[in-house]
């Protein structure tokens, strides 16, 4: 998931008529289901909806109707929950509609309906041992390579951040790079100006992957620690897809770093773009059918009780060496879009309480401990009832927190966590934001080398790098540059908390320093506009929050999600 348009826009009161539009949506299904209709039928309604609103064109409409049809269903199916539930979910409509508004005779018929399923649902008690699920007998043959560690706990070490890659096997240089589906660049649109190297408008070309992939082997395969993947393999052609083309994006991009790093561990975390249909992760045993193969690709790297939660619910720890930790979050349980979240927001594999147990352990053991993920938890995408548990156990293991890394934006961010719910009190971690290797959309493609001292974990600096796509378009080959690295370009004189929380003020007191911190977001592309007014004061707010709440009262609003859905329906592919 890409945020294509920067920060969310000022709302000034909660979209009544999208609320009314979803509940009838949703009532609509009622009916169909009721008298027995086919998916088919759902298929035709979910799309006559998205073309009547103009959310997509009609080839773009009818594959994700055809996608997602099946999905409403079981999740409408699975237990009863109130149509008005489901539109407060996805961001509809205000949260009292959700209590105060009467059950139905509609929503009652389906109460009965699903009230034996309910039921079924209820007495499950799928723990981590349940390994192998009823929707597949597969069995997880570990794939080992060559898993060398370093075990020199002294001096700086590096290691490298790969994210959002989305490589599109299908894109053809010359074809049109300006059609009217979310993803061009491909011969079915016809001829057009997309150069060989890649396209502002289109994901990440072949030959731009290997270039990068050979750059790095050859420029530091033999002095990277590890390297951490962040997610979001596959192309967004999110209404063409099927798990077939899912599972074979990352097991093309495994293949791809394995042969470039044969030595190098590597250390992966899942994106929401992983699963069919986009940002779709139920709870076991409905996910084996993608963590099954994730789990046998990732063992490559992994050992055998890590794979155990990446079987279960898509996240893991493990031993970077002794004493150095890492912890590897599936986001996508806090995934605005994930609609199984209807079902259960909370923690719905226990990936929360997981993470306290392993965080408690850390503490006791004397360990030091990196997160990884894909979605920031200060994303508007990301429910707050989700992000604020996780932001609770932040401030509370801080002191053993080294770094937070995530994706997902496709943008050069970072956030703070402060002590308490207010940016005046300590800033006790930093969460890192990196920007894309995919150049959509209007981006240089990026990676990001960090340095940070294996004896206590501190990330002492990073090398931010790209390509000009432009440039390598113009001279036939890419140019690897480093962009900036925050101790010259901010003045820092370590990258503490502390330190951040004194940059964003000097953002906020000199424009022209903010303005380079702009430059940087969008990864070096030429051709934007000052951010100024509105978009930097919403920028500080991005800085210093922790979750959606904390960024909408920065601003001034209230904590309504409905204020959200404009931003968030912009923000589909």
């Amino acid at each position: 998931m890409k945020k294509a348009l920067g920060l969310p826009q000022h709302a000034t009161a909660p979209p009544l008529l999208e609320c009314e539009v979803c509940k009838y949506f949703m009532d609509t299904i009622d009916d169909i289901l009721e008298n027995n209709g086919t998916i088919e039928a759902i298929e035709v309604v979910v799309a006559d909806i998205c073309v009547l609103f103009q959310i997509q064109v009609a080839e773009v409409c009818d594959g994700v109707a055809r996608e997602f049809a099946p999905i409403v269903v079981d999740v409408f199916t699975s237990r009863f929950i109130s149509n008005e539930e489901v539109c407060v979910h996805f961001l509809l409509c205000p949260e009292s509609t959700a209590t105060t508004s009467p059950i139905t005779v509609q929503e009652e018929h389906r109460r009965n309906r699903v009230a034996h399923n309910a039921k079924k649902e209820s007495t499950r008690n799928w723990r981590y041992a349940a390994m192998v699920t009823e929707d597949s007998d597969e069995q997880v043959a570990l794939i080992k390579g060559p898993q060398p560690v370093k075990v020199d706990a002294s001096g700086v070490g590096r290691f490298l951040q790969l994210t959002d890659m989305h490589l599109d096997a299908q894109y053809k240089a010359g074809t049109n790079a300006h059609c009217d589906v979310p993803l061009c660049c491909r011969s079915r649109y016809g001829p057009g100006d997309a150069g060989i190297w890649g396209n502002y408008k289109c994901d990440l070309p072949e030959i731009m992957l290997d270039n990068l992939l050979s750059h790095l082997a050859t420029n530091y395969s033999a002095d990277l620690d590890f390297i951490f993947w962040t997610g979001d393999n596959p192309p967004h052609d999110i209404w063409m897809e099927s798990r077939e083309s899912q599972i074979a994006s990352t097991q093309y991009l495994v293949d791809k770093l394995k042969a470039a790093f044969p030595k190098t561990p590597v250390f992966p975390a899942l994106g929401n773009h992983e699963s069919f249909p986009v940002d779709q992760f139920p709870t076991p045993p409905k996910n084996s059918w993608l963590m099954n193969p994730v789990a046998r690709m990732w063992s490559y790297w992994l050992p055998s009780d890590a794979l155990q939660t990446v079987q279960y619910g898509g996240y893991y720890t493990t031993l970077i060496r002794p004493g150095l930790r890492l912890i590897s979050l599936n986001t996508q349980y806090c995934d605005v879009y994930n609609f199984y979240l209807i079902l259960n927001a909370t923690d719905p594999t226990e990936q929360l309480a997981w993470l306290t147990g392993v965080l408690a352990k850390a503490k006791a053991s004397n360990e030091i401990v990196f997160i990884i993920g894909h979605i920031p938890f200060n994303d508007v995408g990301c429910l707050y009832k989700y992000s604020s548990q996780y932001e609770r156990l932040v401030r509370q293991y801080a002191p053993i927190i080294r770094m937070q890394l995530f994706g997902h934006t496709h943008d050069d961010s970072f956030y703070l966590t402060y002590s308490e719910d207010k940016a005046t009190s300590d800033p006790v971690s930093v969460a890192y934001v990196a920007p894309s290797v995919t150049t959509y959309t209007n981006l240089n493609p990026s990676y990001r080398i960090y340095e940070y001292n294996r004896t206590d974990g501190t990330i002492l600096n990073y090398q931010q790098y790209y390509t000009d796509l432009a440039l390598t378009n113009k001279q036939g080959y890419p140019t690897w540059t480093k962009a900036y690295d925050p101790i010259s370009e901010y003045g820092m004189s370590s990258l503490s908390p502390a330190q951040w929380a004194a940059v964003t003020a000097r953002f906020n007191a000199t424009d022209s320093y903010f303005q380079r911190w702009w430059f940087h977001h969008y990864s070096q592309t030429a051709g934007r506009a000052p951010c100024t007014g509105g978009c930097k004061s919403d920028s500080l707010c991005s800085m210093t929050s922790s979750t959606a709440k904390a960024f909408l009262e920065c601003t001034g609003q209230e904590y309504n999600l409905a204020n959200l859905w404009e931003w968030l329906m912009n923000h589909l592919c």
